[in-house]
């Protein structure tokens, strides 16, 4: 299984964990967000983290020959909006294994 995180800043990883740090190797849009909705909320600015880290995920791990391309990916980021996201984790998770699974 391949972890990656998504950190507030760089840190060092344990074995082959992936750390993820918006503004510097990976990219959220929240600069692109701001100019048309100049006070982002805390909650859409989990959902660009989240929707980012998902995608950087997806690019920085290696995908296997011909039909070996389904990857185990264990993703962290962290949210403000614990609740929110607690509620939608299974909804997410399965809208990402069937986005993945086609």
């Amino acid at each position: 299984m391949n972890t990656v995180t998504v950190a507030c800043t760089r840190r060092k990883t344990d074995g082959d964990e992936l750390v993820l740090v918006p503004g510097q190797n990976c990219v959220t849009g929240i600069k692109e967000f701001t100019k048309y909705y100049p006070s982002p909320t805390s909650l859409e600015s989990d959902l660009l983290r989240v929707a980012s880290g998902v995608y950087c995920a997806d690019l920085a791990t290696k995908r296997g020959l011909r039909e070996e391309f389904q990857r185990d990916i264990e993703l962290h980021v962290p949210v403000a909006n614990f609740q929110a996201f607690e509620r939608a984790r299974l909804d997410i998770e399965i809208a990402l294994t069937i986005v993945f699974l086609r």
